[in-house]
């Protein structure tokens, strides 16, 4: 695709793969997590939608996802998610619509937001107002990366970021926000 080798399948690509993006029916996602276990897949990005947002059945998926998470230790952003970027190093895993106009500008400020209708339009805001980014995500359902959990991260390895904004739906993990706290009192 594009001059790149592509494998019909995850189970024919190599070992070892950094990020996996999923983007197919909630159905197939348990067991492509569990193929990407076995890859050694050292984190995924769940796109797909039909979760905990929907119904009971989603719910299941949804903990039989955040099981694995936390069995395995592979990372995992979402499911019903909108993905991350990296403005500095030009690495853009989303499909939102924000990124298609313009050029990426970095700055020093992180967009962190479930909603990734929210985390676009702040981008938008910011970006007519000439101002850049560094990074930003939309963490969606939250099964394991949240966005305290992001912005404890950028705090503790990122001294260039000065301001971090976040949009946050509901707490699903209070030790990752209570951490946050106590760092911005630091």
């Amino acid at each position: 695709v594009q001059g790149l080798k592509a494998y019909k399948n995850i189970k024919d690509a190599p070992d070892d793969i950094d990020l996996v993006i999923v983007a197919i029916a909630a159905r197939f996602v348990v067991e492509t997590l569990k193929i990407c276990v076995d890859k050694n897949v050292k984190s995924c990005m769940i796109f797909s939608s039909g979760f905990a947002e929907m119904d009971e059945e989603g719910e299941q998926l949804q903990n039989e996802i955040a099981n694995i998470a936390r069995e395995s230790g592979m990372a995992i952003v979402g499911p019903n998610c909108q993905g991350i970027a990296n403005f500095e190093n030009r690495s853009v895993t989303s499909f939102s619509t924000a990124f298609v106009e313009g050029e990426l500008v970095t700055g020093s400020s992180a967009i962190l937001s479930q909603s990734g209708a929210v985390a676009a339009m702040v981008y938008d805001m910011q970006i007519k107002q000439g101002t850049g980014i560094k990074y930003w995500a939309s963490t969606g359902n939250e099964v394991d990366l949240n966005t305290a959990k992001l912005a404890n991260y950028i705090l503790e390895e990122d001294d260039d970021v000065n301001v971090i904004q976040m949009y946050i739906e509901s707490i699903r993990n209070t030790t990752d926000m209570i951490k946050l706290g106590e760092k911005s009192k630091e």
